[in-house]
């Protein structure tokens, strides 16, 4: 166990603590510390495993999965708590859908993997850091957060469509 893999494990206890609690009628301020500190691990696990040396197979297989399990978690709260369209809810859904599946094919064809991109990580990122704000701006009712939280998010969307692209274009060229 390397620390960027306990930061991961921490968001995945943290996504699990931040469903329940949602579950339960947590508040919105603690629901977005929840997410904060979600995030932050997001932030420090990839750096800190570059930064010492320990990335590893496990940190690979883990920081996606829980990527992918926040967001999921983060879109269906804020849209039973009213603050984001269903519409949006599916866009970010049907990206995912899409590129599982196509990593499913690609398992099932007996090849590896592709390799995280770039634009990825900044969709992840963005993502990472709009979604919380857009609860923010909700708990403070402020317009200027609510405007840098959809900046965010909407710019975080394109990138993660143009990252899903970059994905199945890299399975397809796999498959040929």
């Amino acid at each position: 166990m390397t620390v960027p893999n306990a930061l991961t494990v921490l968001r995945l206890v943290l996504i699990v603590v931040f469903a329940v609690g949602a579950v339960l009628g947590m508040s919105q301020l603690l629901a977005f510390a929840l997410l904060f500190f979600a995030g932050l691990s997001d932030l420090l696990d990839g750096w800190l495993a570059r930064k010492l040396n320990q990335e590893s197979r496990l940190g690979e297989l883990l920081d996606p999965i829980a990527d992918r399990l926040l967001t999921l978690v983060l879109v269906l709260y804020l849209l039973l708590e009213q603050l984001v369209p269903l519409w949006f809810v599916l866009i970010l859904l049907a990206r995912d859908v899409l590129v599982t599946g196509a990593l499913a094919l690609l398992k099932r064809k007996g090849k590896t993997g592709v390799a995280v991109t770039y634009a990825g990580k900044i969709a992840t990122f963005t993502l990472t850091m709009g979604l919380p704000l857009i609860l923010l701006a909700s708990v403070l009712d402020n317009q200027l957060v609510q405007g840098l939280a959809w900046a965010f998010t909407l710019w975080g969307i394109v990138l993660y469509w143009y990252s899903g692209a970059q994905y199945l274009s890299a399975v397809r060229a796999k498959l040929a």
